[in-house]
């Protein structure tokens, strides 16, 4: 008898420590779609290092790569929502869930929005041949040359080739699309908006989320620790180096933001008839 009461206190005593446990009381894993290196994986280890010097515990980064993200972005979703397991949303989280029928998530129901880190500057470049200075003389040459200039992507379906279909809707041309495998094609292009094309407001949406129903006395002080993070002059330094703008919105504007983006890429994947399947 005494033995089983023993045994109850000490749950019962390792339930009120778990539960008084200030956040983050061991590691915290920022899992990345990505492999080391390329502009998504360089963004969240910047902001772990920085998170891991002002906490003072660790937020690491894993690298977890193949099938699109869809693999690991499912496994933060059916994550405990304790603030240890978060995801880095990227442009594919908002397009993926476009040109799949069926997915092990929903991106707009299973995960808590945190914050949007970052929004990546995106670059439209053409080889000198064509001699198009701006984009309106691009559009021009493009318009008079239906389905006789190409563009190159990571792949089908991938952020590039999305950006390049809204674009060439906009801008009424007619690209030919050449799929490459990987590339980093979403670093590399897209449209400006001061191109003069209506609808062309179009950039890369870096953020955090970590799987539903995290409590906001989780998200809330993350959120205030990441837009602390973004405000020191070395980490500004290294975000404008990729050409990205730094935000620090919150959980409410992220979540109305990420909605948005379905809503969008969806339309353009079914009037594009982009398919990966």
């Amino acid at each position: 008898m005494l033995r089983n009461v023993l045994l109850i206190m000490f749950l019962l005593g390792s339930t009120l420590c778990r539960a008084a446990e200030v956040y983050p009381a061991r590691t915290v894993r920022i899992i990345v779609s990505a492999a080391p290196g390329g502009v998504v994986d360089i963004t969240g280890r910047v902001i772990a290092q920085q998170l891991t010097e002002q906490a003072g515990k660790s937020f690491i980064v894993e690298n977890r790569t193949g099938a699109g993200g869809i693999v690991v972005t499912g496994h933060v979703a059916k994550s405990a929502p304790d603030g240890y397991a978060l995801l880095l949303a990227t442009p594919g989280f908002t397009i993926v869930p476009g040109l799949h029928k069926s997915l092990p998530y929903d991106a707009a129901t299973d995960f808590s929005p945190i914050t949007q880190i970052s929004a990546a500057t995106q670059v439209f470049v053409v080889p000198p041949s064509l001699k198009a200075h701006t984009m309106q003389e691009f559009v021009a040459i493009a318009q008079a040359n239906p389905g006789k200039l190409n563009y190159g992507s990571g792949g089908q379906g991938s952020p590039l080739h999305v950006y390049a279909e809204l674009f060439s809707k906009a801008a009424k041309v007619k690209l030919v699309h050449i799929p490459y495998k990987g590339g980093g094609g979403e670093s590399m292009t897209a449209l400006m908006s001061e191109a003069g094309i209506p609808g062309m407001a179009i950039y890369a949406l870096y953020g955090l989320v970590g799987p539903a129903e995290m409590p906001r006395s989780i998200v809330n002080p993350l959120r205030a620790e990441v837009v602390k993070a973004i405000a020191v002059p070395s980490v500004r330094e290294k975000f404008a180096a990729q050409d990205a703008e730094l935000i620090g919105s919150t959980p409410e504007a992220f979540g109305e933001l990420i909605r948005s983006e379905l809503r969008r890429w969806a339309d353009i994947i079914k009037s594009a008839g982009i398919t990966v399947e």
